[in-house]
C-alpha cells in the first residue's frame, strides 16, 4: 500500500471518519475506477476490432443491442470490486492507527500477502483464459 493512502487515511481517521465512511470511501473509489476502466476497454474493443478482424482472417462480433453482453459488463465490475479493488483495501485501510500512518511508520507486515498473491494469480489465469478462448473456439 503506498505512504500517501495510509497517510490519507490516517488523517480523515483523526478529523473524526468512522470506518464506516472509510470503507464506503475506498468502495466508491474503486467502483468509479473500475467503471472508467470498463468504458474505456469497451472504447477500445470498438476501435481496435476492425483490424483484429482483419489480423484474424474472420469477423468477430459483439452484440451490444443483447441484454447478455450488459449483465456481463456489471457482473465483471461487481466481481473485480468485491473481490480485488474495493472490499480488501477499504476493510485493510480503516483498521490500522492513525497515528502510526501519519508518522509513516505503519508495519504492514504479511498478513494479506498470501490473499494478494492468491487474486494476482487469479487474474493472470483469467487473461490468459481470454486470451486463449478465441483461438480455441476457432478450432473446432
Amino acid at each position: 500500500m503506498q505512504q500517501s493512502a495510509q497517510k490519507e487515511v490516517g488523517l480523515r481517521k483523526v478529523l473524526g471518519a468512522l470506518r464506516n465512511n472509510l470503507v464506503w470511501h475506498s468502495s466508491a473509489k474503486s467502483v468509479l475506477l473500475t467503471l472508467v476502466s470498463c468504458i474505456l476497454s469497451v472504447g477500445f474493443l470498438l476501435l481496435v476490432m476492425p483490424w483484429y478482424n482483419q489480423l484474424l482472417g474472420y469477423t468477430l462480433n459483439v452484440s451490444w443491442n443483447a441484454l447478455p453482453i450488459y449483465l456481463f459488463l456489471v457482473g465483471i465490475i461487481i466481481v473485480v470490486w468485491i473481490f480485488k479493488a474495493g472490499s480488501y483495501p477499504a476493510f485493510f485501510l480503516s483498521a490500522f492507527s492513525p497515528i502510526q500512518a501519519l508518522k509513516g511508520k505503519l508495519k504492514l507486515g504479511k498478513g494479506g500477502a498470501s490473499f494478494r498473491q492468491v487474486l494476482v494469480v487469479v487474474q493472470f489465469s483469467i487473461s490468459v483464459f481470454l486470451m486463449l478462448a478465441p483461438s480455441s473456439l476457432q478450432n473446432k
